[in-house]
């Protein structure tokens, strides 16, 4: 997605998106891709990490990659890792989605 200024970026919705929701869109599904559309997404590495080490991903790497560049990719930090402690604590999620979770909620607090 391209941004021509700083106020599109302003106005633009902001959505964390998880890697299912990528793959859905992706293969074309509807809701998954209107989900996205006109909306700065924003992922946590860890999502980064799912789909860049996913088993299909030789047939589908350039998409991937590309869909990823228009992506705001958070970064691992030690706020993060606490906040995956917390996250995970609280709603017994698996590792990966507690890193998902946690980077959907500490971008939605700063």
């Amino acid at each position: 997605m391209l941004l021509n200024s700083k106020e599109d970026k302003e106005t633009m919705a902001l959505i964390t998106i998880d890697t299912n929701i990528i793959i859905q869109a992706l293969a074309g599904n509807a809701n998954a891709v209107k989900s996205t559309a006109g909306k700065e997404c924003f992922v946590s590495f860890m999502v980064v990490i799912e789909l860049l080490s996913w088993k299909e991903i030789n047939a589908q790497s350039t998409l991937i990659n590309s869909f990823l560049s228009d992506c705001v990719v958070k970064d691992n930090d030690t706020s993060l890792q606490q906040a995956v402690i917390e996250t995970r604590l609280k709603y017994g999620l698996k590792i990966p989605d507690a890193f998902i979770a946690a980077t959907a909620l500490k971008k939605y607090k700063n």
